[in-house]
């Protein structure tokens, strides 16, 4: 299983050292600068990279290769200023109580991948690659719901329409209760009420599962050649 990061460029030269994770493991790059591609664009633009640094000739043989781990933990990091030179996923987290398996120099990073190869491990096979936000924090509990097999699995939370504002939220129908209907971002609490009759809700964990055919989908939107 092969893990790739985006952070801020003038973190790349340093992650290994303060992070202590391996360098064959985890592969460092970075958005393009002066430039705002998303998720989406970060995605294909971290793919690329890799593609390129392993010096492979097919890019669809490559994909099927082996599993990946994609977290994008760049960005300007506005609640978080003090660590914005160094990425979200490299803040500095404190031990929790009575918990086993911590150390005392341990990293955000270190408490989020492990949930993350869980979740691709007992994914299906076609879903061999994981896009995750380097900025939350997401505890499972003891177990994690059968995964679908599907092009794109998103993961959400149940939680109360008052906390979901400031987040991307997923709808679908009564009916289909495991099929996404539509999406809104920062959706209004008067707009969640007003769906409730007809729709679940869940709010983005930023955790997505994305098959071949998804992430050549991607690409091609992206305009990644």
């Amino acid at each position: 299983m092969k893990h790739l990061i985006s952070v801020p460029p003038n973190s790349i030269p340093h992650f290994h050292k303060i992070s202590d994770l391996s360098e064959p493991e985890w592969f460092v790059s970075s958005d393009p600068e002066e430039k705002r591609v998303g998720s989406g664009g970060g995605t294909a633009h971290l793919l690329t990279e890799l593609f390129h640094h392993e010096g492979e000739s097919g890019f669809d043989d490559w994909l099927k290769k082996e599993k990946r781990v994609l977290i994008h933990a760049g960005g300007q990091s506005r609640r978080l200023p003090a660590y914005a030179p160094i990425g979200k996923s490299l803040l500095p987290m404190p031990v929790f109580r009575w918990s086993r398996g911590q150390q005392l120099n341990q990293r955000l990073i270190h408490l989020q991948t492990p949930l993350f190869e869980h979740i691709l491990d007992r994914a299906p096979e076609n879903l061999n690659t994981l896009v995750a936000s380097g900025d939350t924090l997401i505890f499972s509990g003891k177990n994690i719901p059968a995964i679908p097999e599907a092009d794109v699995v998103c993961f959400g939370m149940w939680v109360e329409p008052e906390k979901t504002t400031n987040h991307g939220v997923f709808f679908a129908s009564h009916e289909a209760p495991d099929k996404l209907q539509f999406m809104l971002q920062k959706p209004s609490i008067q707009t969640i009420k007003e769906l409730i009759h007809e729709y679940y809700f869940l709010m983005d964990i930023g955790i997505w599962l994305l098959s071949e055919k998804a992430i050549d989908l991607l690409m091609k939107r992206s305009c990644w050649d």
